[in-house]
C-alpha cells in the first residue's frame, strides 16, 4: 500500500505542477512512474497470498525492487528540480525502514522455511 501511495505522490506533484516549465518529459515520466509504481504495489498485494507454492516471497522481491528503482528515479527527479527536497529526505528514510524490514523478513522467513520441521519437532517434544 505503501508503494501505491508514494506512487500517488508523483500525481499529486503533477497536479500541483511542481518543477520546471521547460521540462514536459520529466512531468511526463513522473506521470508514468506514478502509474508503475501503483500497479507494482498492487501486484505486490496479489502476490503476497501466494502464487502456487512460492509462497509470499515474490512479493518480498518485487517490493525491492520497485523501492530501489523509485530511489533512483527519485534521485534523478531531484537533479532537475522535479521533486522538492523534503519530500526526497521522507520518501528516501521511510523507504530505507521499508526496504530493511522487508530484508528481514525474507532473512527470517528463508530461515524458517529451512528448519520448520526441527523447529516443530522441539517445539512439540
Amino acid at each position: 500500500l505503501v508503494m501505491c501511495w508514494w506512487g500517488g505522490t508523483y500525481w499529486g506533484l503533477n497536479v500541483a505542477r511542481y518543477g520546471p516549465l521547460a521540462g514536459a518529459h520529466w512531468s511526463a515520466a513522473r506521470a508514468i512512474a506514478g502509474v508503475v509504481f501503483m500497479a507494482a504495489g498492487f501486484v505486490g498485494l496479489v502476490l503476497a497470498d501466494g502464487v502456487g507454492k512460492l509462497g509470499p516471497w515474490p512479493s518480498y522481491w518485487l517490493l525491492l525492487l520497485t523501492y530501489g528503482g523509485m530511489a533512483v528515479f527519485d534521485t534523478a527527479l531531484h537533479s532537475q528540480r522535479f521533486i522538492p527536497p523534503w519530500l526526497l529526505k521522507w520518501k528516501l528514510a521511510v523507504s530505507g525502514i521499508i526496504v530493511a524490514s522487508l530484508l528481514l523478513g525474507v532473512v527470517k522467513g528463508t530461515y524458517l522455511e529451512r528448519n520448520a520441521q526441527q523447529l516443530i519437532l522441539e517445539a512439540t517434544a
